[in-house]
């Protein structure tokens, strides 16, 4: 599957756009309400190896858009994927102190921890989950910072902000204004994902409807 080296794309709901573009600051959250059991033991363990009071995250994947991350990280009614210049967002985090790096997918007859030091725990995940092509943010600190930590930004880091493809039309013009009004003076692109009704497949399948195919 494509990497790409140029973007990141954040798959993410309505809401969290909306506080990101009111705020102008990306959220890192703590990683203890993550689905995947081994990646909270990843995670917990490596904050405890460290004396950390203090560790948070936000998972972006460098992966083209698939159908997977749009139903396995949003939902029909409200998801989003925010498209971010990948060079100008990892200068960002890490000139505040976090830490952004793509993901070691192992099987389990390769865990050695011989190889792969403590440092390493918060990018190491199981090979089952290597398709999420995931890079993954993160923010450790030894003090105990209360509440959420968020890292201001220009909008201009974000390329694209893609509405998810199950929004009805009617809905996703009036959400693509409202994003409009919010993106101020930045210039990204708003659209509505075209992955399960592609202009392209419609052409190729009215080929076989014309009269004139042979």
């Amino acid at each position: 599957m494509t990497e790409s080296t140029s973007v990141l794309r954040r798959y993410t709901d309505l809401a969290s756009l909306l506080d990101l573009l009111q705020r102008r600051a990306i959220t890192l959250l703590p990683p203890s309400t993550w689905d995947d059991g081994n990646d909270r033991l990843m995670m917990s363990t490596y904050k405890e190896c460290r004396g950390l009071n203090t560790l948070l995250a936000l998972c972006l994947t460098s992966r083209e858009e698939t159908y997977h991350h749009w139903r396995v990280f949003t939902d029909r009614s409200n998801g989003v994927c925010v498209v971010f210049r990948r060079e100008a967002f990892t200068r960002v985090m890490t000139e505040a102190g976090v830490e952004v790096n793509t993901m070691n997918y192992l099987k389990l007859d390769e865990l050695d921890i011989d190889k792969y030091p403590v440092l390493q725990l918060p990018f190491l995940k199981r090979a089952a989950f290597q398709d999420e092509g995931e890079v993954r943010a993160v923010y450790g600190k030894k003090a105990l910072e209360k509440g959420l930590k968020r890292v201001g930004i220009s909008l201009d880091l974000i390329e694209v902000v893609r509405l998810n493809p199950w929004m009805p039309k009617p809905v996703a013009d009036s959400v693509r204004e409202t994003i409009q009004l919010l993106r101020g003076d930045a210039n990204f692109k708003v659209s509505r994902s075209a992955l399960i009704d592609a202009k392209g497949w419609r052409e190729f399948a009215a080929k076989y409807k014309n009269p004139d195919f042979s």
